[in-house]
């Protein structure tokens, strides 16, 4: 489920890119059932938290990326 839904977000931020664009970031997306790699990031306060570690403790973990240009 995971999955889907950052299959889902990658596709809805980039609807508004040129077409070339576009194919090159849908070529490196996950495919819908793929199990999500685990990952490492930062949080606001300068904590680690793993994807793993989340996904142990929770039956869903939503992701939202943000990104100012």
């Amino acid at each position: 489920m995971l999955t889907t839904i950052l299959a889902a977000a990658a596709t809805v931020t980039l609807a508004g890119a040129p077409a070339p664009q576009l194919e090159q970031y849908e070529a490196n997306l996950i495919p819908v059932g793929t199990k999500v790699p685990d990952f490492e990031l930062q949080t606001p306060a300068g904590a680690k938290l793993k994807l793993l570690e989340t996904l142990k403790k929770s039956k869903v973990t939503v992701i939202n990326f943000w990104f100012y240009n």
